[in-house]
């Protein structure tokens, strides 16, 4: 949180999200999201949960007024940044909660385009 609460002087046209959290499943995305929303709010740290099986326009004009961390499903996050519409150059934190089942359920190509498309010289990964 510390290292977000740093970014609070860029404005939200140029905040792209700095930590992203892949999770094999919509609920287990929501429950992560749930933790690291109720921490980061009182810190203005704005978060955000990506997944299938709803409309992307909410997600989308999130997206667009500036996010810190991501949660997200590798299938949805993969469809955004296809739309042009997530960036991920400046993640410096990565965590694939659950990537044994993420593989096992068939995201290999998805997680591997999602990594490639990150800061990876500069990035933490958990």
């Amino acid at each position: 949180m510390h290292v977000l609460g740093k970014r609070k002087g860029k404005t939200a046209k140029t905040v792209n999200p700095l930590c992203l959290v892949l999770a094999p499943t919509r609920e287990l995305a929501d429950q992560i999201w749930d933790v690291l929303r109720d921490a980061g709010e009182p810190c203005g740290v704005k978060t955000i949960c990506l997944y299938g099986g709803t409309s992307k326009g909410p997600q989308i004009s999130s997206l667009k007024s500036g996010i810190d961390i991501v949660i997200a499903t590798p299938g949805r996050l993969k469809d955004l940044m296809e739309m042009n519409v997530c960036h991920l150059t400046e993640v410096s934190f990565v965590v694939l909660d659950e990537a044994d089942r993420m593989l096992d359920m068939g995201f290999r190509q998805e997680v591997r385009l999602i990594l490639s498309n990150t800061c990876s010289g500069m990035c933490h990964y958990f």
